[in-house]
């Protein structure tokens, strides 16, 4: 048998504190992610993309005051998430 298979999603969060310790928030996001697959037989092809926006988005972020020349200063640091990024998985099924 063989078929198409499209699927889409959509990944989001609301702003979120980094730590306890601090009033560092991250700023709300919402990601695409879509993949085709095609199946025959025992053989499958998928073609897929994760971020299709390009979106920058904070995962992680920290509070820090050591940044030359005034040490006293406090600065946030961030973390940004994966970067719009494409693929193709192949795969064979043995045994069927």
């Amino acid at each position: 048998m063989n078929y198409f298979n499209l699927t889409v999603e959509v990944d989001g969060k609301d702003e979120f504190y980094f730590s306890n310790s601090h009033n560092q928030k991250s700023t709300s996001y919402e990601l695409i992610h879509a993949s085709l697959n095609y199946s025959y037989e025992n053989y499958s092809v998928t073609l897929w993309g994760r971020n299709l926006g390009d979106e920058d988005y904070q995962v992680r972020g920290f509070y820090f005051a050591n940044t030359p020349p005034n040490y006293a200063s406090n600065e946030a640091y961030y973390q940004l998430g994966e970067p719009r990024i494409f693929g193709i998985t192949a795969s064979y099924k043995f045994g069927e």
